[in-house]
């Protein structure tokens, strides 16, 4: 839409609502292996071609090889869905359940990593900063790195940058924190 608008027309970059909801559900598309495609508002496009398929699972198959790319995220990425979900604190069983209920048979070498921040009786603790971190690696991080893997491997010449920005969210954003 944007990209057929001349640049004086501020008419056509004026659209209602409604019409940007018939835009974006009309080119959505989820993924049911790919978690963050529930997340996209837009479809992604390169060179102003609809993508068919998640740009993750392009970049694995190796139907970008062409195009430069530059691919990450932000470092409290996760802490938008946390906190979103969770308005308040936390503690022990919340955040064992959450990372059982996400990873399943992974969740002990989950836990090894990302350990839980709460004991068992500790009544003040919120365990929310680490399930975030466990969910913007989950989400943002692991894919994109998985995504990018084949193209270090290939003997051909093209641009390829990975990259990790750290800007905390502003506290007292989310409610109770």
């Amino acid at each position: 839409f944007v990209t057929l608008a001349n640049p004086g027309d501020a008419a056509a970059m004026k659209a209602d609502s409604d019409q940007i909801y018939e835009a974006q559900a009309a080119t959505r598309f989820i993924d049911r292996d790919m978690l963050s495609s529930a997340f996209e508002t837009w479809t992604p496009l390169i060179d102003n071609n609809l993508l068919t398929d998640h740009p993750l699972n392009k970049l694995r198959t190796g139907k970008s090889r062409e195009k430069s790319l530059m691919i990450g995220h932000n470092t409290g990425e996760g802490e938008v869905f946390v906190y979103g979900v969770f308005g308040e604190p936390v503690g022990y069983n919340v955040y064992n359940l959450a990372i059982n209920g996400l990873f399943a048979d992974d969740a002990e070498s989950v836990m090894e990593r990302y350990p839980n921040p709460c004991g068992r009786i500790e009544p003040n603790c919120d365990s929310r900063g680490e399930i975030s971190q466990v969910l913007g690696s989950y989400i943002f991080d692991c894919p994109a790195r998985h995504a990018i893997r084949p193209r270090s491997k290939d003997n051909e010449e093209q641009n390829t940058y990975h990259y990790v920005f750290d800007h905390p969210i502003r506290d007292g954003i989310f409610p109770n924190t």
